[in-house]
């Protein structure tokens, strides 16, 4: 019985952002049925539709242009990739695009100024992140390779999909998976209106408090280490104490990571559109690619 082709949808702009997306999704361990499908989305960014006909004409020549090198780019890992041209407002055609090709996953540049100018800038990828109702990976730069992925882990629902998403792709030869759960300690008070007793007795609660974090760090942990490695991916598992953004950062550093794979955000965070603001600061802040996960 065949599979549900896994469609990830690329969009693609002749910028050096949008190439790394490219570069980036051709190297990214996905699902063994996953099924390329290239977007190009000309006018907003570009000319406007009513715009003199030789210009349009000249559009659509880049953009028919655009499409066949991301199909050849493409075909150096699969055999039958798809390229499409879309008019209009680049977040609108990506959306709809998703939509009609039911895709799995979407695939954008973080900055566009090629071509399509600012076709992929920051605003319209944010706006992609917020409202795709699949995962979304954002690409600065392409890394050589994609088989080192740091992979965090809060706790919430999104960070689980997180967890499935992973345990759904195919790792690369030598893929590995280093999972990261951040506590962040409760400190004491400090102040001396406190009675000597009451002091003692709120330091205890706290140190409980911290004890029962990690505790259950280390079992969300342990249970992803375990259905990751029956998925076939070398797994470590690291837990971090301090600030979540800055040591999830930090690992992806120290590790010397290709990817970062997130939740969409936890019910701890602050809202922003449908991701939270933890997420979307990683996005922002990053150096490699991150794949958010809904």
């Amino acid at each position: 019985m065949s599979q549900t082709p896994f469609r990830i949808l690329i969009a693609v702009d002749g910028s050096p952002t949008a190439t790394a997306a490219l570069d980036t999704a051709r190297r990214f361990p996905w699902p063994g049925h996953a099924l390329p499908v290239a977007l190009v989305a000309r006018g907003g960014g570009l000319v406007p539709p009513l715009a003199a006909q030789k210009t349009w004409a000249w559009s659509q020549e880049l953009a028919i242009s655009i499409a066949e090198h991301a199909c050849q780019q493409l075909a150096t890992r699969w055999k039958a990739p798809e390229a499409h041209i879309e008019d209009g407002h680049p977040e609108t055609a990506i959306l709809a695009a998703a939509r009609r090709k039911s895709a799995r996953a979407i695939v954008v540049g973080w900055r566009g100024h090629g071509t399509f100018r600012r076709l992929l800038a920051g605003s319209v990828s944010r706006a992609v992140l917020r409202s795709a109702p699949v995962p979304v990976m954002v690409v600065q730069r392409a890394p050589r390779q994609v088989r080192h992925i740091v992979l965090a882990l809060d706790g919430s629902p999104t960070a689980a999909r997180a967890v499935r998403f992973l345990k759904a792709c195919t790792p690369s030869k030598g893929g590995r998976v280093t999972v990261v759960a951040v506590v962040t300690h409760v400190m004491p008070p400090r102040t001396g209106m406190l009675t000597r007793e009451l002091a003692s007795r709120i330091r205890a609660d706290i140190a409980a408090h911290n004890a029962q974090e990690r505790a259950a760090a280390k079992q969300r942990l342990q249970r992803a280490a375990e259905g990751l490695k029956r998925a076939g991916w070398r797994v470590r598992t690291v837990m971090r104490t301090g600030a979540p953004l800055a040591e999830i950062l930090d690992a992806v550093d120290d590790v010397r990571a290709d990817a970062l794979v997130v939740g969409a955000g936890g019910s701890r965070t602050l809202k922003l559109g449908r991701i939270g603001s933890l997420t979307e600061a990683a996005v922002n802040r990053c150096p490699v690619p991150v794949l958010v996960v809904r």
